[in-house]
């Protein structure tokens, strides 16, 4: 079954479209300075970054939107779900890394995919909690998801291989499939609310709480290097494949990309 990021737009040409444009726009070289300012391996970032381009538009998977996809509807606060699949498989793929950069990364991930369509308008928290009162969570998640994350991942081999990903991908949808989607996100939602108000983790071991209070305070400083590329791709894919519809933002960015050498190969 096709899963729709859009009305006549396929979720995994989507996600494609966001990952290529991210890779010719800023790529390695972005990653690369996003791993310099936390003093890290260019090679988690690089994992982090691209699968968040691939996740960022899977809460629209949820059956009510995809109803409502093949007449033009909206998908509001989609994010919030993309955004805790985006942790969760991070989590599990950034596993052999050490905790306190698995944390980082998945964190900075999950809040790039929450803000790509709210920008600045809310914090965290607010974002979390207002999307209790809008999603139709009760609707279950759509069983084209796995099969249209795995188009979109065989699409992309050539730009990172994102294997790995895809195999944990099908084990988080599967195991919120049994577990139900409103309990998972309640989840989500009050360990990011601690990690917010305590400014650690949960899951940090009290021998890491000094390297993790250091890579903390670089973290916030580094998070618009997360946020506005993926906004930025988003937007900017949205306005190719719509027609040019779409806000001046996206002309504009458009404009003064192709004045720009890109390699979008």
């Amino acid at each position: 079954m096709v899963v729709y990021s859009w009305k006549g737009e396929r979720l995994a040409e989507h996600s494609y479209l966001v990952l290529r444009l991210y890779c010719g726009i800023f790529g390695q070289r972005h990653e690369k300075l996003i791993a310099n300012r936390l003093n890290v391996d260019i090679k988690p970032v690089l994992e982090t970054t691209r699968i968040a381009c691939i996740l960022h538009d899977v809460g629209k998977a949820l059956k009510k939107f995809q109803l409502s996809a093949r007449q033009g509807g909206s998908f509001r606060f989609h994010e919030v779900i993309s955004a805790f699949f985006t942790y969760d498989t991070l989590c599990n793929v950034l596993s052999d890394t050490d905790v306190v950069l698995r944390y980082q990364l998945s964190f900075a991930a999950a809040y790039a995919v929450i803000q790509h369509h709210q920008a600045m308008r809310g914090g965290l928290w607010k974002v979390l909690e207002k999307s209790f009162e809008v999603l139709p969570l009760d609707s279950g998640i759509d069983e084209g998801l796995v099969d249209e994350i795995a188009m979109a991942v065989q699409m992309t081999t050539h730009l990172f291989d994102a294997s790995k990903a895809l195999e944990v991908f099908k084990e988080r949808v599967e195991e919120v499939s049994k577990q139900g989607l409103k309990r998972k996100l309640q989840e989500f939602k009050f360990y990011f609310k601690d990690w917010i108000n305590q400014g650690i983790p949960r899951n940090i071991h009290s021998g890491k709480t000094k390297s993790w209070g250091e890579a903390w305070e670089k973290l916030q400083l580094t998070l618009p290097l997360f946020v506005a590329p993926l906004q930025l791709c988003d937007h900017l894919a949205a306005f190719i494949t719509r027609g040019g519809k779409g806000r001046r933002l996206h002309r504009e960015a458009l404009s003064l990309l192709r004045r720009v050498p890109l390699n979008l190969s």
